[in-house]
């Protein structure tokens, strides 16, 4: 039986609707996270039941540590509680946190880019009705009450930084304003790599010129800063791979990344340790990690090879495209912690500002809207409930994006058209 029919958005069409109904929920969500939260508060609950955010004595620590990273003198030779993974171009972007008011200066950049973002996204819209006040506040507040959004601002990450940026490249891509939205792209992509799912986008719409131009800006915001900055770059890039690797060892095989998370791997991981621990038997974490990651990690490189040639064919809706890549950003390649649920943002704006008429396109934004509010009621031994629901929520987005036989046929036919070239 399908969930969906038991959640009333009967009213979902014209894009005022859509706000108002993105804004509604987003409300009510967090009231009751909140008041249930609060609650146990009162109660005397302690963490992880007293909040649906993660541990409050390490709030902004992903912003603070970056910081204090990018201003030794080589962000990868740097002790910190975490490895620096992040591309160079990322710590010329930290020491804008150097010095005082750090905070308050990763707040208002993400408040300028969410403000700019909407703006782009409201301005680039078919008609006037899209671009009133009410709608600017209610997408603006409704945007930063967000689960994810919260999540990201309380953890000082910059995934709704990079979610902000990709939707300005979205909502120019179109208009004489693309250069900016090339230009912002850019810099996602050389912030943290995955960004670069959305060059897809321009390859689909046979924008090579832009494609070219964006790889450019990026060659240039990441090597410039191997060669020149710190230690060269045979000692930086040696860095970053040492660090890559630590990264691996402690989040992806170990469990670090067994909290908030949302993605499918650990997920599965969190299962098998539960049913382990039931039956008292003590296995090393790194050895089922080891397990589950061989078949994983083919069925991660499957689905993105899947989405990519989706994404390509032609006479796809825009809609379809922009929400597969999201869904790619969150579920490829393992780890995905709430955070990056940030990126679920640009396809829900797209969605929110269209005309949604079929089932698949009011399913896939029923699934964005609950993959946005709080799901934190219950703990596994420690781990919220929302470790499971959320990545069958993102299964089943993916689902309903290829849910019409439309494009089941037009799949087909690219493929086997694909295959003929080959042959030649």
């Amino acid at each position: 039986m399908n969930i969906l029919k038991f959640i009333n958005f009967s009213k979902l069409g014209y894009p005022d609707k859509n706000i108002n109904i993105f804004f509604i929920f987003i409300i009510c969500n967090l009231s009751i996270a909140i008041l249930y939260h609060g609650t146990l508060v009162y109660f005397g609950f302690h963490y992880p039941n007293n909040t649906f955010l993660f541990n409050p004595a390490d709030r902004w620590a992903d912003w603070s540590n970056s910081v204090a990273q990018s201003s030794a003198d080589n962000p990868y030779m740097s002790v910190g509680p975490a490895p620096a993974t992040y591309f160079p171009f990322a710590y010329i972007f930290f020491q804008l946190g150097l010095g005082a008011h750090s905070i308050i200066k990763y707040l208002l950049i993400s408040i300028f880019l969410s403000i700019t973002s909407i703006y782009s996204v409201l301005i680039g819209g078919d008609t006037s009705l899209k671009c009133t006040k009410s709608n600017f506040v209610k997408l603006f507040l409704g945007t930063l009450l967000c689960y994810p959004v919260i999540f990201s601002l309380d953890r000082g990450n910059i995934d709704f930084i990079i979610s902000m940026l990709c939707i300005i490249f979205i909502a120019t891509i179109n208009n004489r304003l693309y250069i900016i939205g090339i230009l912002s792209l850019g810099v996602a992509i050389s912030l943290k790599g995955y960004p670069a799912a959305f060059l897809l986008l321009l390859l689909s719409e046979r924008k090579y010129l832009r494609f070219l131009f964006c790889l450019a800006i990026v060659f240039v915001l990441t090597l410039i800063p191997l060669f020149c900055l710190w230690d060269g770059i045979f000692i930086n890039t040696q860095g970053l791979l040492t660090n890559l690797s630590k990264f691996h060892r402690l989040y992806i095989i170990g469990s670090a990344s067994l909290f908030a998370s949302s993605d499918p791997y650990n997920t599965i991981r969190l299962i098998i340790f539960e049913i382990l621990n039931l039956f008292k038997y003590n296995y090393p974490i790194e050895s089922v990690s080891y397990q589950v990651l061989k078949f994983y990690k083919w069925l991660s490189i499957f689905f993105a090879s899947l989405i990519t040639l989706f994404v390509l064919i032609p006479r796809v809706e825009f809609w379809r495209k922009i929400a597969s890549i999201c869904f790619l950003t969150i579920l490829f390649p393992n780890v995905a912690n709430d955070y990056k649920l940030c990126m679920l943002l640009p396809s829900l704006y797209i969605l929110l500002l269209d005309h949604i008429k079929s089932k698949s396109q009011r399913n896939v934004f029923i699934i964005s809207l609950l993959l946005l509010v709080p799901k934190s009621y219950l703990f596994i031994h420690g781990k919220p409930i929302s470790m499971i629901i959320n990545p069958i929520l993102l299964v089943m987005g993916v689902y309903y994006i290829f849910s019409d036989s439309f494009f089941y046929i037009n799949f087909r036919r690219y493929i086997l058209n694909l295959l003929i070239a080959v042959r030649g």
